[in-house]
């Protein structure tokens, strides 16, 4: 909210009475002056953010919310109208952490007609939001490996595609295959096995740019996006690179593991202008 100072105008009964009524109710609520330097704020916003009443009363909102840009700027249009406005943003607490709010800020006129506070009604969607997490990462990224899974790799691919498309750069798709991983399976046992697949996948990534998308495709497939190269060389280099890196042993409860890859590489636009090809 705008920083345009800090005079203290009154809160009339009307605000007085909305807030003795949203007292009763779990909800978090705030009142600004005109200017969005704090005068009220509730024992569930104070529980909320952990700090004291006194850190909080005449600072701006802004000092505590988080808001995109984008965001930012609704916000104050509406504000500026006097009109009601409804959104999500983050609210930091005291330490430094912050959880997630969804808030309705409301004008409120004084009895000379003029805009004279804003009270915002809020509630933590934390868990809300931790849910929409995981279920994002349920939905795109691999579970055992946490990389990204068929599903993220063909779309990021798909975007690539498009971006490469206009600016005509090159780009290339590998299909790392872990040799005989199955005798790995049998001979050490399948939660093992699992626990070399976490370590080869952070072997792989470790080792790539932050450009690159490393799949677990399947079971011991994994698929590697490599955008805006400059040279097809450029990609058997990263190919080599990563055979490489997979035949080093991994140990683990004394014994060691040795695993092997075959790559397959293919180049866009040459060996074919969509995903599927």
């Amino acid at each position: 909210m705008p920083m345009d100072g800090t005079t203290h105008t009154p809160i009339d009964t009307k605000i007085a009475a909305l807030l003795e009524g949203l007292e009763a109710n779990s909800v978090i609520v705030v009142v600004t002056n005109a200017s969005g330097f704090i005068e009220h704020a509730n024992q569930k916003f104070l529980a909320a953010t952990g700090f004291p009443q006194e850190e909080i009363i005449g600072r701006s909102l802004e000092c505590f919310g988080e808001l995109e840009p984008e965001k930012r700027q609704g916000l104050l249009a509406h504000l500026r109208d006097g009109t009601e406005w409804r959104g999500g943003f983050k609210i930091r607490k005291e330490g430094g952490d912050h959880f997630w709010m969804e808030a309705a800020v409301f004008p409120s006129q004084g009895k000379d007609g003029l805009l004279s506070h804003f009270v915002t009604v809020a509630e933590d969607i934390g868990e809300r939001k931790r849910t929409e997490e995981t279920v994002r990462l349920l939905a795109f990224y691999d579970n055992l490996t946490e990389l990204p899974n068929r599903r993220l790799f063909n779309d990021r691919l798909n975007q690539a595609i498009i971006r490469n498309l206009r600016d005509r750069e090159l780009l290339a798709v590998m299909s790392v295959d872990l040799d005989r991983f199955k005798n790995v399976n049998t001979v050490h046992g399948h939660a093992l096995g699992d626990r070399v697949l976490r370590i080869l996948a952070r072997r792989m990534l470790g080792d790539l740019r932050i450009s690159d998308t490393l799949s677990h495709y399947s079971g011991d497939c994994f698929k590697l996006l490599v955008p805006q190269i400059n040279r097809i060389e450029n990609a058997a280099a990263v190919a080599e690179k990563l055979l490489r890196l997979l035949a080093e042993p991994v140990v683990l409860d004394g014994r060691e593991v040795y695993v092997t890859a075959s790559i397959g590489v293919a180049i866009f636009p040459f060996d074919g202008e969509d995903a599927a090809t």
